[in-house]
C-alpha cells in the first residue's frame, strides 16, 4: 500500500435556480448546473476505487445539467433535467448524454 501518494485533484461546481410560485398549481424552480472534475490519477474501475475521469485521456471531466423541480405540493417533488458529460477519449472529444428524472417525498415525524 503506497500510504505515501500525491494526488492532483481539482474539482468545482456550481448550481443557479429560482423558484417560481404558479398559484394554486404549486412551484416549479429551473436550474442550471456545471461540473468540473480534473484528477489523472484516477482509473474507471469504480470497484477498486476509480471514478469516470478515469476513462478519460487526461483524468478530466465536465458535466452540465439543465433541469427543473416541479413541486405541487411542499411535501412532493418532481424532478427531470438533461445531463452531458464531456470527456476526451483516444484524442477525441465525446459527449454521453442522460435524460435524469426522479420523484422525491419528504415527510416529517411527529415533535
Amino acid at each position: 500500500m503506497n500510504l505515501r501518494a500525491d494526488y492532483d485533484v481539482q474539482t468545482f461546481w456550481a448550481r443557479v435556480g429560482w423558484e417560481f410560485e404558479l398559484g394554486g398549481w404549486g412551484a416549479v424552480t429551473p436550474y442550471l448546473h456545471f461540473e468540473y472534475l480534473s484528477h489523472p490519477e484516477a482509473i474507471a474501475n469504480e470497484g477498486l476505487g476509480g471514478n469516470e475521469a478515469g476513462l478519460a485521456d487526461d483524468g478530466r471531466f465536465e458535466r452540465a445539467a439543465a433541469g427543473f423541480v416541479y413541486r405541487p405540493i411542499p411535501a412532493v417533488a418532481l424532478k427531470a433535467e438533461y445531463n452531458p458529460h464531456f470527456q476526451k477519449q483516444n484524442g477525441e472529444t465525446n459527449v454521453f448524454s442522460e435524460f435524469r428524472t426522479s420523484l422525491s417525498y419528504f415527510w416529517e415525524l411527529g415533535e
